[in-house]
């Protein structure tokens, strides 16, 4: 008896696929092949619908260049040029298979018509402009043949985002509309003239119903799958951006997976994975939910380019499951009933069902990542493109020994340990040819990386990668926090030096001394103004930066390298997000850098981290810098303590960064909120005044110091509250007085006081 259709059988298996890719803003060409290879394994594995990253076709970092009109011209170029590319590759194969000779021929052409890329759904994203307006919009492609267009509703534009700036959303309210395409595009279009539907609306192919998201509407209060499930979808794709956060994949798990369980559906989740030529990085982890249940996931955090996930799903477990629950039937029927949303039908079309034996159900464990895993991981990994698609050498350092810059050795560490890792997989020969292209051409990494272990090999890549520097002053420095550098730097295998810097700080003071006319400046213990003491322990700082610019630069030729080795080195800083935020920090100092992977993680966070990778990695120096009472190492005497100095704890700061960011809270609203988790009768029981005092503090000097922050390194995006200027954290950087505010809280101090005060007096009264 002939086969039953998908409609009128009791199975409906299909084969979907999650592709999470390393794009580049404005690498046209290398983001096309990505997006073509991604599509080519999703035909090979059979599946019949491909999910792509948002804008993959630009890159979605390209901020004000998605103004250029240039960018969405090379954009749907590239697209078009995939069409043709798949339309030739797809004429190749039949020619091919149809060659092979007879029934045997024509079933190896069924066979490797899985392979057939116009037999997948792909889906895939750019930027397009529709009657004179820019959109950040989703393709739908099928048979090689543009079959719509979806653009976005809700646009992300808050934190780092800044969608609003380039796009507008879409406001069909549910309505198809007809976009032109010039003439190019005819024989790639449904009807061969060029017209594609656009507008915000479910897809229809056959008997399946797709709906979409595009990122930020899933994180919406009324997210769009709930209507599209009304509407009848069966499958939701989301092309997306999403950059991590500490703490923020488990989140969008949450919202993917508790989607699927209220709604039911097939839920395909890509995003982006790499730094992307930004300050942010993208973690990947494609998934596939159905009705609540993890169907696949895939690595967050990847060194891969490409990642491709993909699962078997079952439609009419959908159906089913929707069908259990009676009041969403009646909500969904009253749905059809008003017709919320258009339907671009293609009901003569048909997805690329799987026969009636499909492959053994296997649900796999959800993978969550702890907050110590994602700051070892993703900066990493950071760092990893950048240095790869910066063309320089490695790393430049300058490593005193403490918290903060061992953090900042760690992490270049497994960098290097992962990249062992990659190579000893051989899953990939991408990082072997990027390393190849990087390396001397006799490094162990080239010649042969299976014969040493993986660590052995981490540690010969850090020798290449890293070079640190213990910047040592007689003034400050000691021979314990020098020796602890050297030890952090050998166990990790970077390759170390050691450098005294106290002409640099004499020479400076004379010059100053001998140009103005007056004594060298000394420091406050010798009796100097308080301001001469300054200077002269922030001229030791900025010394340092000039040395290490100074290695980073000369690093070709005191390594003695040639050829296409001879490159420079990338400066790394060192400073937390809990300092950039106080202004702990001397301008043009260490922290004026190329790159800082840790400016936007706290203090707390990063001595976690130590002790985690001290561990993880057989690092022990680490544990020591993470033991270690943080302090500068700039004055003469006695030791600089960093809380002492700032006049504030790290917590405290942690507090102040998480009620500016996350709780919006001026001066009198941070005073309340203290007095409720900190004040009177909590574990912390702090006055209100001694709260005032801190408030007033953290809010003085976060105005006095603003202006640091608009030189701040760019750093890898952490926190929540990252002080990264204009970036996360628009503010003025000169600010007046705040004598309103201020006045407003010591109302509030004065009548805490009178009334804790009149409360005593009835207690003793009472007694």
């Amino acid at each position: 008896s002939p086969p039953l259709s998908p409609s009128l059988a009791s199975f409906m298996f299909l084969r979907v696929s999650s592709c999470s890719l390393n794009q580049f803003a404005l690498d046209f060409s290398g983001n096309s092949d990505r997006i073509y290879e991604s599509w080519a394994r999703c035909a090979r594995d059979g599946s019949a619908v491909r999910v792509g990253v948002e804008c993959e076709l630009t890159g979605y970092s390209c901020q004000d260049a998605f103004l250029e009109p240039d960018t969405t011209t090379h954009s749907m170029q590239q697209l078009l040029q995939l069409l043709h590319r798949a339309r030739q590759q797809d004429q190749r194969k039949v020619s091919g298979s149809h060659g092979a000779g007879g029934a045997a021929g024509r079933k190896r052409g069924r066979d490797d018509g899985r392979g057939l890329l116009g037999s997948v759904l792909m889906v895939t994203s750019g930027p397009l402009v529709h009657r004179s307006v820019l959109y950040n919009c989703t393709f739908f492609i099928l048979g090689n043949t543009l079959l719509f267009i979806r653009p976005k509703t809700a646009l992300a534009s808050d934190g780092n985002y800044r969608e609003g700036r380039w796009f507008a959303a879409w406001r069909g309210d549910g309505r198809a509309s007809t976009h032109q395409l010039p003439p190019e595009w005819y024989k790639f279009t449904p009807n061969g003239d060029g017209k594609v539907p656009i507008g915000d609306c479910v897809l229809r192919v056959g008997t399946t119903i797709i709906g979409t998201e595009s990122c930020e509407e899933l994180f919406t209060p009324n997210p769009l799958h709930v209507r599209d499930a009304e509407a009848g979808a069966h499958i939701f794709v989301n092309c997306s951006a999403s950059h991590t956060e500490l703490r923020k994949l488990s989140r969008r798990i949450a919202l993917i997976q508790g989607a699927t369980r209220t709604v039911g559906g097939v839920y395909v989740y890509a995003n982006v994975h790499g730094c992307d030529g930004d300050r942010v990085y993208y973690d990947g982890c494609p998934l596939i939910f159905c009705n609540g249940y993890l169907c696949a996931q895939g690595d967050a955090f990847t060194l891969d380019d490409t990642e491709v996930v993909h699962a078997t799903v079952d439609l009419t477990a959908v159906d089913a499951f929707r069908m259990s629950y009676n009041a969403r039937s009646i909500q969904a029927a009253d749905a059809h009933g008003k017709a919320r949303v258009d339907t671009v039908d293609y009901s003569h079309l048909q997805l690329a069902f799987l026969p009636e034996v499909a492959p053994p159900l296997v649900r796999p464990s959800l993978r969550l990542y702890s907050d110590l895993e994602e700051i070892a991981l993703g900066p990493s990994a950071w760092l990893w493109d950048y240095l790869r698609r910066s063309g320089m050498g490695g790393f430049m350092l300058p490593l005193s020994g403490g918290a903060d810059s061992a953090a900042v050795a760690a992490l270049v560490g497994i960098m290097c340990q992962r990249l062992a890792e990659r190579l000893r997989l051989a899953t990939d020969g991408r990082i072997a040819d990027q390393l190849a292209n990087m390396l001397p051409p006799d490094h162990p990494a080239v010649t042969n990386p299976t014969a040493l272990s993986v660590s052995e090999v981490g540690r010969s890549l850090a020798a290449n990668f890293l070079t640190t520097c213990y910047m040592g002053c007689s003034i400050g420095s000691t021979d314990e926090t020098r020796d602890r550098a050297a030890r952090i730097s050998t166990q990790i295998g970077g390759t170390h030096m050691v450098a005294n810097i106290d002409a640099m700080v004499e020479s400076a003071n004379a010059a100053c001394s001998a140009a103005c006319g007056a004594p060298p400046a000394t420091f406050a213990e010798d009796g100097a103004r308080t301001t001469d003491s300054v200077a002269l322990e922030n001229v030791q700082a900025r010394s340092r930066m000039v040395l290490a610019y100074l290695f980073a630069q000369r690093h070709a030729s005191i390594a003695r390298r040639h050829g296409p080795t001879s490159r420079g080195l990338l400066v790394l800083a060192s400073s937390n997000v809990d300092e950039a935020l106080r202004g702990y920090l001397t301008k043009y100092d260490c922290s004026a850098a190329d790159l800082n992977p840790i400016g936007a993680i706290a203090k707390g966070d990063l001595k976690r981290f130590l002790m985690y990778a001290s561990k993880q990695y057989e690092w022990p120096a680490l544990a020591e810098a993470a033991a270690a009472t943080p302090s500068a190492e700039l004055r003469p005497g006695a030791a600089q303590v960093d809380e002492e100095e700032m006049g504030v704890t790290y917590e405290e700061l942690g507090k102040f960064g998480e009620l500016r960011s996350l709780h919006r809270a001026g001066m009198v609203s941070a005073f309340i909120r203290l007095v409720r988790e900190w004040g009177p009768g909590t574990a912390a029981n702090r006055t209100p005044r001694d709260l005032a005092d801190l408030v007033r503090r953290l809010f003085h000097h976060f105005a006095v110091n603003r202006h640091k922050a608009t030189v701040a390194t760019p750093s890898y995006h952490a926190e929540y509250y990252s002080p990264d200027d204009n970036r996360f954290d628009q503010r003025q950087f000169l600010y007046p007085p705040s004598d309103v505010q201020w006045k407003q809280v010591e109302r509030l101090v004065s009548k805490m006081e009178a009334d804790d005060d009149e409360a005593t007096a009835a207690g003793a009264a009472h007694d």
